[in-house]
């Protein structure tokens, strides 16, 4: 409720402020024209308490003894020839220091003035409403002012509160009809505090949209540092020219010299993040110059003495560290994308135009420019933001460009890595194709050297011997020849027909129909078409061959028979190849039992012919290397002749 009456309270005091000034500019008044104040009465009370005084030209310069914190100054002006019009204001352009004002009457009566309330702004006039009395505050020196001249008003009283910022006390006085005085400060509102509003205005706003992206890109050092800038800028830019300062100035005066050292090494910082030159001892000097500058203004406001070191080291290190940062840019070679060369150069211009201000303006503070002389700093840093705003908007666009590109890029670069994997695979498949050719190369390879090792090269090792030994006849050795010829066909059968049984069985059959024809042996065969989907190790099906030969050659040795049947086929998970003959069969003693862990028993040594015993104890062998069972014995009567069976256990699935 408070604040509602408060706001009331501001609105109705607006309006009528706004009635008194248009009653203001419509009256009428003797003193028409608007005189310029050249002298006026200075008192100087130092600091062992002798006081100085005599009449000074305007504007008055200031020694270093006058400019110390430790003197008072005061002014008096005299106003008496415009007030008696009832209609006359004094307007006061620039005081080198804040300051109190008081109206002196004829009759000597004082009382301590407010600045002209129609010349204020709306912000001007909020602070006065709010300031409460005016013991509460002082004048802000640099802002022009206009005071209302009553009747009976012989002087204007004006005590300076703090240490003179520039080498000049009063500067520039003129008095006339209020209409005038008007229209005057009317001008200067316009030349100075509209801008400098506006400035205030985009860097708050500025700030606010820094810091609003700042949450959501918390790494991002350069956004921070442009936060900063703008927020030191934009109270910088309402206290630096608002009508009031807070007690009597001084620490106001020092807060200024101080955020403005602040924000020009906070925007420089920004930039330097933003064209990735931000090297490390840069920012360290950055950082450094800051401490230092914070660590004077702290010692300044314990010791008044040293505003005046305060004010030149934050100008100083800011101008300074921003000109190497000029320069450090100005040399980078690499670009940043989406900023082009011209771009940079306006970034690097821009610095300097906030530095080439930044002296301009100091110079009023030197004694090398007029006291009366316009203030260009702001348009330097609004220079200065728009060399930012230029930066910022070529990264937006770029940004914006590659988002609207971004589906064909990452489509581009899908394709190109799909292609990649593609080939990558390609390569990866051949290698191991390759090696896997390479392997069973090998492996085929070492099995046939094995296996002739252990057959063909056995069989013909044997026959050498033999023949060396003079135990061989010319059957024998034809013999054994033939068995090493069959090996040797045995060998190119399985590695011709891979791992196909029923494809190695037809191809053995080619070969001995007609043998066993021209020895008066008719060939049985009895082959199921099931077996053709078994697929076997080639060594399992070199193994079942040598079996089927064995026992087919013993059958032509031995047997006596007239017909030879071999059958193969599938019985209970399990590929069973059998080979019988019609002969005489085996002596009983000589029968073999299948073990069921596909073991079998050698014939007993001490009956039957030794090549007899010689073939079955193969046979058995290599069903046991195979791992199937195999049984050898006499078929059951009224059959005759011997059966060799072979089962297989096939794995399931």
């Amino acid at each position: 409720m408070r604040t509602i009456l408060l706001i009331a309270q501001y609105v109705l005091l607006t309006v009528t402020l706004l009635i008194f000034s248009a009653n203001f500019a419509f009256a009428s008044s003797a003193c028409e024209e608007l005189h310029t104040v050249t002298h006026a009465l200075r008192t100087a009370v130092y600091a062992d308490g002798s006081r100085v005084q005599n009449t000074v030209t305007l504007p008055d310069y200031l020694g270093l003894k006058e400019r110390s914190p430790s003197t008072q100054l005061h002014y008096r002006v005299g106003v008496s020839n415009c007030a008696s019009s009832n209609h006359a204001a004094l307007a006061i352009f620039r005081v080198g220091a804040p300051y109190r004002a008081q109206l002196v009457a004829l009759d000597g009566r004082t009382q301590q003035v407010l600045p002209w309330l129609p010349t204020l702004g709306l912000r001007d006039r909020f602070f006065i409403w709010w300031g409460g009395s005016a013991a509460d505050y002082s004048l802000n020196g640099r802002a022009p002012v206009a005071f209302a001249l009553a009747a009976d008003s012989q002087f204007l009283d004006i005590t300076l509160t703090a240490a003179a910022y520039i080498p000049s006390g009063l500067t520039l006085l003129q008095i006339g009809s209020d209409k005038h005085v008007g229209a005057l400060q009317a001008r200067s509102n316009q030349s100075q505090l509209y801008f400098s509003d506006i400035v205030a205005a985009l860097s708050v706003f500025l700030a606010l949209l820094a810091v609003g992206l700042g949450v959501q890109r918390k790494n991002d050092m350069g956004l921070r540092w442009f936060a900063l800038g703008c927020l030191c800028w934009g109270p910088r830019s309402l206290l630096y020219l608002n009508t009031t300062l807070p007690g009597n100035g001084a620490v106001a005066e020092l807060l200024i010299s101080l955020v403005i050292c602040y924000a020009g090494l906070a925007m420089l910082a920004s930039t330097l993040y933003a064209y990735q030159a931000a090297s490390p001892r840069l920012l360290r000097g950055l950082k450094w110059v800051l401490a230092v500058v914070t660590l004077v203004f702290v010692l300044a406001l314990v010791w008044p003495v040293l505003a005046p070191l305060a004010r030149l080291a934050s100008f100083a290190g800011a101008a300074g560290v921003m000109g190497i940062g000029a320069e450090v840019l100005r040399r980078k070679q690499s670009e940043v994308r989406g900023v082009s060369h011209r771009v940079k150069l306006l970034m690097v211009w821009g610095i300097w135009a906030q530095i080439g201000t930044g002296f301009f303006d100091f110079g009023i503070t030197l004694g090398l420019r007029p006291p009366t002389a316009g203030i260009v700093t702001f348009w330097g840093f609004t220079g200065y933001v728009i060399a930012l705003a230029v930066l910022s908007g070529s990264r937006i666009v770029d940004a914006l460009h590659r988002a609207e590109n971004t589906n064909l890029e990452l489509e581009q670069r899908v394709l190109e890595k799909s292609a990649e994997l593609d080939l990558f695979y390609q390569h990866a498949r051949s290698a191991e194709i390759s090696a896997e050719r390479n392997a069973a190369r090998d492996q085929e390879r070492e099995r046939l050297t094995r296996e002739m090792h252990d057959g063909i090269g056995a069989q013909l090792m044997t026959a050498l011997r033999g023949v060396e030994r003079g135990a061989y006849g010319k059957e024998q050795v034809a013999q054994s020849l033939q068995d090493g010829l069959d090996e040797l066909r045995l060998l190119m059968d399985s590695a011709d027909v891979g791992r196909s049984l029923q494809g190695a069985l037809a191809t053995w059959r080619n070969r001995w129909d007609a043998r066993l024809a021209a020895v008066g042996l008719a060939l049985v065969w009895e082959i199921d078409g099931a077996i053709e989907d078994v697929v076997l190790p080639e060594d399992t099906v070199l193994q079942l061959m040598r079996i089927l030969q064995e026992a087919v050659t013993n059958a032509v040795k031995h047997a006596n028979a007239s017909s030879i049947t071999v059958r193969a086929g599938l019985h209970s998970a399990a590929l069973v190849l059998e080979i019988a003959d019609n002969g005489q069969g085996l002596p009983v003693a000589n029968g073999f039992e299948g073990a069921s862990d596909g073991h079998a028993t050698a014939p007993n040594p001490s009956t039957g012919s030794g090549s007899t015993q010689r073939g079955l104890r193969h046979i058995a062998h290599r069903a046991q290397a195979i791992g199937a069972q195999c049984v050898v014995a006499n078929r059951a009567a009224p059959a005759q002749g011997v059966s060799v069976r072979v089962s297989l256990p096939l794995a399931s699935g």
